[in-house]
């Protein structure tokens, strides 16, 4: 009988999703009792949890999350529609934020502070988003991943144009999240994230009212 690779693949990202479960019980005799888990921006830590809420509940958050976008993956009605690179990026974001950020999380707590938390945050997440920009223009109308609004969702030309100008404005806005860890700190942030949000709103409505009003797109 042959394997289904989608099993398999969902197998493999929830064991990796509980790799720093591991990591953490092996540290746990040496992690304080109250791991630090949230900073500000000038990298000072204002957010706490205890340590075994961090080692076994934070892996197990993070592979509940990649349990339900495994699901919202093969249960969407239009999942053939998403494409190979997209599913590769739906399947293995939440193992990867697991690992970096909880190992980073313990390393941090035993006091290895090379890298500052307030610049390890906006980069990870900075690259994250210039990565799901390149693939935006790519991405064909569905229910799972890109911008489901509800005039994506009614007018494909409407998702498609959407999703160009969104994927050129993404990059451009994941830049700014990574430059935003040296220079402009939590301004630049916001300017950046406000602008990813509401112009893709704003430019897909205006395309739905053109064509409502018998405008040619």
């Amino acid at each position: 009988m042959k394997k289904n690779p989608e099993n398999r693949s969902l197998v493999i990202s929830t064991l990796l999703c509980l790799v720093p479960m591991a990591l953490g019980l092996a540290l746990y005799p040496l992690l304080p009792d109250q791991v630090p888990t949230h900073w500000d921006w000038q990298g000072n830590v204002n957010g706490y949890m205890p340590k075994l809420a961090v080692v076994v509940g934070l892996p197990l958050f993070f592979a509940a999350l990649n349990g339900l976008m495994h699901f919202s993956l093969r249960a969407d009605p239009k999942r053939a529609n998403i494409i190979g690179n997209i599913r590769l990026v739906i399947r293995w974001t939440m193992p990867v934020l697991s690992v970096l950020v909880l190992s980073y999380t313990y390393l941090w707590a035993l006091g290895w502070r090379k890298i500052p938390m307030e610049k390890f945050i906006p980069v990870l997440v900075g690259l994250l988003i210039m990565g799901v920009g390149n693939y935006l223009p790519k991405c064909r109308q569905n229910y799972t991943s890109g911008i489901k609004l509800p005039w994506t969702l009614y007018d494909e030309d409407n998702w498609n144009r959407t999703h160009r100008m969104a994927g050129r404005l993404w990059m451009v806005g994941g830049a700014g999240i990574l430059i935003s860890a040296f220079w402009g700190g939590s301004t630049l942030l916001l300017i950046m994230v406000g602008m990813m949000i509401l112009v893709p709103v704003i430019y897909s409505y205006s395309l739905y009212r053109q064509k409502q009003r018998g405008g040619k797109l």
